[in-house]
C-alpha cells in the first residue's frame, strides 16, 4: 500500500496501480480516473467536508473560490478560509458541492444522496481513502480495505493512550488490559490483580 502524495489529501492510499520505473521515479495507471474516482468517493461520502476535501471537489469541478463561496452567499475570502483549515466548512455547502459533482458525473448517486443527507453529522470526520485499480474497470474505492484500516488505527490508539495511562500511574493495580473487538462494537475488559483496588474505566 502506497500513500498518494501531491493531491491535497493527506489520508489517500493505493493499493495497485503504482508502477516503480527502472530509474526509481513512480507512475501511476490513469491518473485521470484516479483523480476521478477520489472526487466520486468524497461526493459520496456524508457530513461536513474537511477543507483539502472541499478543494479537491472544487478543482475537480473547475470551479474557483468565489464560484464556492456564491453557493451560500458568501465571499472568496470565506471559502479560502474554509479550505486553509480556518473556518470548518458549513454542512449546506458541503452538500451542495457535492450535488454539483454528482449531478455532472454521478447522476444515478444523486437520490440516494439526498437521502442520506437528511440524517447526517454537521461535523466534518477525516477518513482514509483507499484506491484500488481494476484491470478493464479503472479506478474504485476500497471501502471494505478503508474500514478495516480506520479499525486497526482505532486499536493502535487505543493501545497508545493505555501506554501513556500506564505510565502516568493511572491504571494501578491492572495486571492484562484485553481488547475484545466485534464486528460493530468494541467491549474493553480489564483483570484487576486486586479486586478492591479495581474501578471502572470504560462504560
Amino acid at each position: 500500500m502506497r500513500r498518494l502524495k501531491g493531491v491535497g489529501l493527506p489520508n489517500v492510499y493505493l493499493l495497485d496501480g503504482v508502477l516503480e520505473r527502472p530509474d526509481g521515479a513512480i507512475a501511476y495507471r490513469d491518473l485521470d480516473g484516479l483523480y476521478q474516482a477520489l472526487a466520486g468517493a468524497i461526493a459520496m461520502r456524508s457530513g461536513a467536508l474537511t477543507g483539502p476535501e472541499l478543494r479537491f471537489l472544487r478543482k475537480s469541478l473547475d470551479m474557483t473560490q468565489e464560484d464556492v463561496g456564491r453557493l451560500g452567499d458568501k465571499s472568496s475570502q470565506i471559502a479560502a478560509k474554509w479550505e486553509k483549515g480556518s473556518a470548518p466548512v458549513p454542512l449546506a455547502e458541503s452538500n451542495m458541492l457535492r450535488l454539483i459533482w454528482l449531478e455532472r458525473f454521478n447522476k444515478r448517486y444523486l437520490a440516494a444522496a439526498v437521502r442520506a443527507f437528511i440524517v447526517e453529522s454537521t461535523e466534518a470526520v477525516p477518513c482514509d481513502y483507499v484506491m484500488r485499480f481494476v484491470e478493464g474497470e479503472g479506478w474504485r474505492e476500497d471501502i471494505a480495505f478503508a474500514q478495516a484500516l480506520a479499525v486497526r488505527r482505532a486499536d493502535e490508539r487505543l493501545a497508545q493512550a493505555l501506554i501513556e495511562a500506564m505510565d502516568r500511574g493511572g491504571l494501578e493495580g491492572f495486571k492484562t488490559i484485553v481488547t475484545v473487538s466485534a464486528a460493530d462494537e468494541e467491549e474493553f475488559v480489564f483483570d484487576a490483580a486486586d479486586s478492591a483496588q479495581s474501578k471502572e474505566m470504560f462504560t
